[in-house]
C-alpha cells in the first residue's frame, strides 16, 4: 500500500473572495501616493491583475480539494483504534463502517451500512478507500469496485493469520494446508478437522509456520475446520471450504511383445474401475493389434511424444522394449524424465533387458 497526502479545505470562496477585495484596495490605497504617471498606471494594473490571479488559482484548489475529498473515505473494520484518524490526519474525512463485520466502536457521524453490496450502492463516488483495522477479502473488495490506496491494520491477534490451500482438489488427491500462526510468544497445537473428523495435527513451540495433510474421501462440497488452542487464551477456529472434484481416471498404455493371458486379467479389471487404456500388441513380426478401451483409437505404431503426453503410465515387457530403436527409446525416455511413468514386466524373478533404453535419472 502507498501513503495518500490529505489536502485540508480552506476557507469558502465568498471570504476569499472579500480579502482578495481588500487587498485590491490597500494595494490601489498605496500607489495612489505615488506621484502620478504612467508607472502609476502600470503598477495598479499589474496589482490588480495578480490579486486576481491568486483568487482564481484559490477557487481552482477549493474545487479540487472538493473533488478529492468526494472520491476518498475511510473504511472502518473489526479491531480499528479510534485513535488512528487523528494520528494519521484523517480528521473530517467521511467515515463508513459495516454492520456484518461487527466493528465495536466507531468515529461520531459514522455512516453505517449492512454489508459489502450495500457499501458500493452508499457510495458509489468513492474511488479510493483508506482502511483501517482488519480489513476485507480479497472478493470482497472485487465486489466493492474501489482501490485501497492504503491499509492501516489492526495489532495482529493470536490465533491462524494466514492459511493457503487448493480449493478444488481431486478426490484421493493429497490436501495441504499451509499457513502461520500468531501466538505472541506462547506454544499451543493446530489441527485440521475434515467433516469425519481430526484429520491432522502439530504441536507449535511459539506460533511460526505449519503444514498439516488430509486425503478428501468424498466429492462435492466440505467444509474443514483449522483449530488453534493455546497453551494460555481461549481456542480460535478459522473455517475452510473445499469442492472436490471427481477423480480423475488413469491412463495407461500397455506394450507387450506377444499376446498373453495376464493381459486379459488385467483389461477386465482395469476397465471395470474406470481406467482408460490402449493396448498394443505385436502378433507377427511388422503385424500388431490395438485395443482401445475408454479412449479414442488413435496410432500406436510409433512412439512420439505428442502420444506418450497424453498417458500417465506405459507398462511394457522384454519384448515390446528390445525392438525399440534408438529414436524411439530415446523419445520414451524424454517422456519419463518429464513425469510419465515407465513399468517393466518380467517373467517371473527375472526382469527382461531394456533394449535401446539407457539408464536415466527420474526428475
Amino acid at each position: 500500500m502507498t501513503g495518500l497526502s490529505l489536502v485540508q479545505t480552506g476557507p469558502p470562496v465568498a471570504i476569499a473572495g472579500a480579502v482578495a477585495v481588500c487587498l485590491v484596495i490597500l494595494c490601489a490605497a498605496l500607489e495612489w501616493r505615488r506621484r502620478a504617471g504612467l508607472r502609476r498606471r502600470v503598477r495598479l494594473t499589474l496589482t490588480v491583475l495578480a490579486v486576481l490571479s491568486l483568487f482564481v488559482l484559490f477557487c481552482g484548489l477549493s474545487r479540487r480539494v472538493s473533488v478529492e475529498s468526494e472520491r476518498l473515505a475511510v473504511l472502518w473494520t473489526g479491531r480499528a483504534d479510534l485513535s488512528l484518524l487523528q494520528e494519521e490526519g484523517l480528521a473530517g474525512v467521511r467515515v463508513y463502517a459495516l454492520r456484518s463485520h461487527g466493528p465495536a466502536s466507531a468515529p461520531d457521524k459514522t455512516r453505517w451500512v449492512e454489508d459489502v453490496p450495500s457499501l458500493r450502492r452508499e457510495a458509489p463516488e468513492v474511488s479510493d478507500w483508506w482502511v483501517v483495522g482488519d480489513g476485507l477479502a480479497e472478493w470482497q473488495w472485487r465486489v466493492v469496485g474501489a482501490r485501497v490506496r492504503r491499509f492501516s491494520p489492526a495489532p495482529r491477534r493470536a490465533g491462524v493469520v494466514r492459511a493457503t490451500w487448493d480449493r478444488r482438489p481431486a478426490l484421493g488427491a493429497e490436501l495441504i494446508v499451509r499457513g502461520e500462526v500468531e501466538s505472541h510468544g506462547g506454544a499451543g497445537r493446530i489441527s485440521l478437522w475434515s467433516p469425519a473428523g481430526e484429520s491432522d495435527t502439530a504441536e507449535l513451540a511459539s506460533g511460526g509456520g505449519f503444514e498439516l495433510r488430509d486425503r478428501p474421501r468424498r466429492e462435492g462440497r466440505s467444509l474443514y475446520r483449522l483449530r488453534w488452542e493455546p497453551s494460555d487464551g481461549a481456542d480460535s477456529e478459522e473455517l475452510l471450504g473445499v469442492v472436490v472434484r471427481p477423480r480423475e481416471p488413469l491412463r495407461i498404455l500397455w506394450l507387450e511383445g506377444a499376446p498373453s493371458f495376464e493381459t486379459r486379467h488385467f483389461k477386465n479389471w482395469f476397465t471395470a474401475t474406470g481406467g482408460q487404456l490402449a493396448i498394443r500388441t505385436t502378433v507377427s513380426r511388422g503385424r500388431q493389434r490395438t485395443e482401445f478401451f475408454g479412449l479414442e483409437p488413435r496410432p500406436l505404431a510409433r512412439l512420439t511424444q505428442a502420444l506418450l503426453a497424453e498417458f500417465d503410465l506405459v507398462v511394457a515387457d522384454g519384448g515390446s522394449l528390445s525392438s525399440l530403436g534408438r529414436s524411439q527409446a530415446a523419445v520414451v525416455e524424454r517422456a519419463v524424465e518429464q513425469g510419465l511413468g515407465l513399468l517393466v514386466r518380467g517373467v517371473g524373478s527375472e526382469l527382461p533387458g531394456l533394449g535401446a533404453l539407457r539408464t536415466f535419472r527420474i526428475r
